[in-house]
């Protein structure tokens, strides 16, 4: 299972990633070659951003399981226990 680091970490790879991709796009002569780098770059950070927003999301998700998870295992009253 990934640790609550591996999403930021993957981000920052991704945006690492990119980053390169555009350096490699700048030093090449032929535009047709430099606009598909380019545009593979873009589709870096997309991907980047995307998974930003799924990080972001993430402690609420973790939160609303915890607590169904502590609403499931509260001890339930035994008929005995209720009051009559």
């Amino acid at each position: 299972m990934d640790g609550p680091d591996e999403p930021q970490k993957k981000i920052s790879e991704l945006q690492a990633m990119a980053a390169r991709v555009r350096r490699l796009a700048i030093g090449l002569t032929q535009a047709a070659d430099r606009e598909r780098l380019m545009q593979h770059a873009l589709e870096i950070e997309t991907d980047a951003r995307h998974l930003q927003a799924q990080a972001a999301q993430m402690p609420i998700r973790q939160q609303q399981v915890q607590q169904q998870q502590q609403q499931a295992t509260e001890p339930q009253p035994y008929p005995a226990d209720e009051p009559r």
